[in-house]
């Protein structure tokens, strides 16, 4: 499989991902055909049987010979409206003592448009057309893989950006070399089953599930400049915040 068609298959994925997010594909709903897939994503019909044969693993969807693909398994989760402190990665479980590593398994540039996903420009406050820089990383902590990231940059807000930092804090090359200074972001949480491929790059089993966190941030001019899909082991995961409740 070439690194296009790689692309191009989790994309379908997480097309189907979002939906049931969403509510576009409630559980027990029928998915869109395979023809209507392939015609959406430009892709052939091994690569969208490829994303759904991986999604029916996860036991996300099922197959009705003769009927077509089905929602059959709901996903857990939670939104909340309190405010949350968020550092990075490295930030955070360095200061807790890891030692921490960053693997970069995927980088290109591309137009918004081409990644097939209506949301995405949307989610950047972007235009299809804008540029983005794409990547994939695995974070481990003492060599334990702990989250998957997938990341859209975009290009227009950071022109330049060396692979040799995305081994490292994103953040930090963004603040300490670009001096940038960053601003307020939001993120939704949620619990979900892993496709194949992602328990196999967190080492857990494809029943074990992970922490799902969508997340867009902002420069201190309220720009927006990323959104990240992280995928975190949920025996590695920990999430502090503080509610504060107003007196009528």
């Amino acid at each position: 499989m070439t690194k296009d068609e790689k692309y191009k298959y989790k994309q379908i994925e997480n097309y189907i991902y979002d939906g049931i997010r969403n509510s576009q594909f409630a559980v027990d709903s029928l998915l869109p055909t395979q023809e209507e897939l392939c015609r959406q994503f430009d892709v052939s019909r091994t690569t969208v049987n490829r994303a759904l044969n991986e999604l029916v693993d996860c036991g996300i969807v099922e197959k009705i010979q003769g009927s077509g693909c089905y929602i059959r398994t709901p996903k857990l989760s939670k939104q909340s409206k309190q405010r949350i402190f968020m550092s990075s990665f490295s930030e955070e479980y360095a200061g807790m003592g890891y030692k921490v590593t960053t693997k970069l398994l995927f980088y290109t540039i591309k137009k918004i448009e081409e990644f097939k996903d209506p949301k995405l420009a949307k989610r950047l406050g972007a235009k299809p057309r804008d540029y983005v820089h794409y990547f994939e990383r695995l974070r481990c902590g003492n060599q334990i893989p702990f989250a998957l990231q997938y990341s859209y940059i975009l290009v227009k807000e950071i022109p330049t950006l060396p692979i040799s930092n995305l081994e490292k804090s994103f953040y930090a090359y963004v603040e300490n070399e670009l001096k940038l200074v960053m601003g307020d972001g939001e993120s939704e949480l949620s619990v979900i089953l892993p496709s194949p491929t992602i328990a196999k790059l967190l080492a857990i089993p494809e029943t074990e599930p992970v922490v799902k966190i969508a997340h867009v941030s902002c420069l201190k001019n309220g720009l927006i400049f990323e959104y990240v899909d992280t995928y975190s082991r949920y025996d590695k995961f920990t999430l502090l915040y503080t509610n504060k409740r107003d007196k009528e």
